[in-house]
């Protein structure tokens, strides 16, 4: 029984991700045509350990250096617990923008690597934004203090 629950969890675990190329939302010719560069303010993040079945969020702040507006077409992270926000209309040349990543640690555990691929008219197709986190289920919390701990309550 205990091999047939290993088992559901990794089938679990390999198909909640997705294709993150996948029906991308296509940029606009006037954009293609005249691409821009981008700086960004951090394009990693490390939120260090949190518990299991909490949402956390980071902003990715950028600044258009170059001499075209800067448009983002679409952001895609690969797994659907990952969500970015990057709505924004174009940012003009000199001017500054943001994107939002949510993430929920349900059904997450120990650690975890995410990026997520921003699509603007740059000269590269995407730009990508990472970020890590340690998500504590309980057991590590649990070996930590040791079974003696636990043992000691009763």
């Amino acid at each position: 029984m205990k091999h047939i629950a290993l088992l559901t969890m990794f089938i679990a675990l390999f198909t909640s991700c997705s294709n993150d190329d996948a029906e991308v939302k296509e940029m606009p010719d006037e954009y293609k045509k005249n691409p821009t560069t981008v700086e960004w303010e951090k394009q990693t993040h490390d939120f260090g350990t949190i518990p299991q079945d909490t949402v956390v969020e980071v902003v990715y702040k950028f600044k258009n250096t170059g001499d075209n507006p800067l448009m983002i077409a679409d952001c895609k992270a690969t797994c659907g617990c990952t969500v970015p926000e990057c709505k924004q209309p174009p940012v003009a040349p000199g001017e500054s923008g943001e994107i939002t990543v949510k993430f929920d640690s349900k059904n997450k555990a120990n650690k975890v690597n995410k990026t997520v691929k921003v699509y603007m008219n740059t000269e590269k197709k995407y730009e990508e934004v990472k970020f890590t986190v340690f998500v504590d289920d309980g057991f590590q919390s649990f070996l930590s203090k040791g079974p003696e701990a636990d043992s000691l309550k009763k």
